[in-house]
């Protein structure tokens, strides 16, 4: 009787130090591995969105978000750690790819990446190479198991150079 109180007590301490440990991290991200080295990278959930890539007056791409009953919208970003006395020397990259809100499973490899709209964008001064495009080539695993979703993404964009071309992470989104 005595074992079975102290092997409960035990039970119960490790567990609630495990579910702690998944809420306590900011943005509620628990790993983002593959971040290239001198930047952030976060992951974001954009709650009932989709997202169409759409052609402006010159011809550049540009991603348009609307709500949506049917998605949810996410935003992986990388930002370059630049210095700050430098004007016009801001980098970021950002992937947007859109899951419907019933999935909790989706596994897509290259044309299929079309049904996450998965989108690919390059923001900096670097004339030529920044704007958007929508992504053939990679592949998407995502899965969301008790609160925590995970995340594997590889792109392979056609016009754009890419830093962030791999991002596994794991991440729980509050509501």
């Amino acid at each position: 009787m005595k074992y079975a109180k102290i092997a409960i007590i035990l039970i119960l301490l490790i567990t609630s130090c495990t579910a702690k440990k998944i809420t306590e991290f900011e943005n509620g991200i628990i790993s983002f591995r593959n971040c290239p080295d001198g930047g952030m990278c976060n992951v974001e959930q954009i709650r009932d969105s989709q997202i169409s890539l759409q052609e402006d007056t010159t011809g550049q791409m540009y991603p348009k978000i609307d709500k949506s009953n049917t998605y949810h919208l996410y935003k992986l970003t990388f930002t370059k750690e630049v210095k700050e006395d430098v004007m016009d020397a801001e980098y970021q990259e950002v992937i947007y790819f859109q899951i419907e809100k019933s999935k909790t499973f989706r596994k897509l490899n290259n044309k299929a990446l079309d049904r996450a709209k998965v989108i690919y964008g390059r923001q900096c001064h670097c004339p030529g190479e920044t704007g958007f495009e929508a992504i053939l080539s990679g592949s998407l695993l995502f899965e969301t198991f008790r609160q925590v979703t995970e995340i594997h993404l590889e792109i392979k964009p056609d016009t754009l150079p890419v830093e962030m071309n791999k991002a596994l992470t794991k991440v729980t989104f509050h509501d």
